[in-house]
């Protein structure tokens, strides 16, 4: 995050495109230590990994990791299984490449603690999303090179939640308590947007490549 302006393009497009909304961000602080790939942090009896694999969401999403318990904190870089990711400023391969490194870098792993939704396996949530960007690139790939439309290559896609929510997070969430049928109803819309919105930011940037787009 080297360019403020170009960071505050990126996050208006959350905020419908009103860039106003980030006027009084004129500055930010920064860190007193960086690291590359990986650094240790003492918390004071107990030490934790800082770990980036590459890029996923975004270009510096990072870990934070205990191996005394083989928990990771993934922020929005990995969710429970199930979960639909969204690609902001990432593409599915590279994406799939930094999620290959975590797993070979982190055969211990037990427990994710995303930043959004419930903990669950971290291997599991890996296998799944290698999976789900591995289809995404090769279905939005081939429908631009054939020519389709935006439109065309969101009908030929596969949408995982067209007949609802993964069943394991959907048994992981009616734990919890509290309206469980509006959290799930809100679960499932909140990974049919994001599923469209990949399949929008991957066919973009794989018409960009191509040279050609269709609305």
């Amino acid at each position: 995050m080297a360019d403020l302006r170009y960071e505050k393009a990126i996050m208006s497009g959350n905020m419908y495109g009103d860039e106003k909304a980030f006027d009084a961000v004129t500055h930010w602080r920064t860190p007193d230590v960086v690291f590359d790939t990986f650094a240790e942090i003492d918390l004071g009896g107990r030490t934790v990994q800082l770990r980036h694999f590459g890029p996923g969401k975004g270009p510096g999403d990072t870990v934070v990791y205990d191996s005394g318990t083989g928990t990771a904190w993934t922020g929005n870089f990995l969710c429970h299984a199930g979960i639909a990711h969204m690609l902001l400023q990432g593409e599915p391969r590279p994406y799939v490449t930094s999620l290959r490194r975590m797993k070979e870098s982190l055969p211990q792993l037990r427990t994710i603690v995303p930043g959004h939704g419930p903990m669950g396996d971290g291997h599991a949530a890996i296998d799944t999303l290698i999976g789900y960007l591995e289809r995404l690139h090769e279905e939005v790939e081939t429908a631009v090179a054939a020519g389709r439309s935006l439109t065309e290559t969101e009908t030929a896609c596969t949408n995982l939640w067209a007949e609802g929510l993964d069943p394991a997070l959907a048994r992981v969430m009616a734990e919890y308590p509290g309206p469980g049928d509006i959290a799930r109803e809100r679960m499932l819309g909140l990974c049919r947007n994001l599923h469209r919105l990949n399949g929008v930011t991957a066919y973009r940037l794989y018409s960009a490549h191509d040279g050609r787009a269709k609305a």
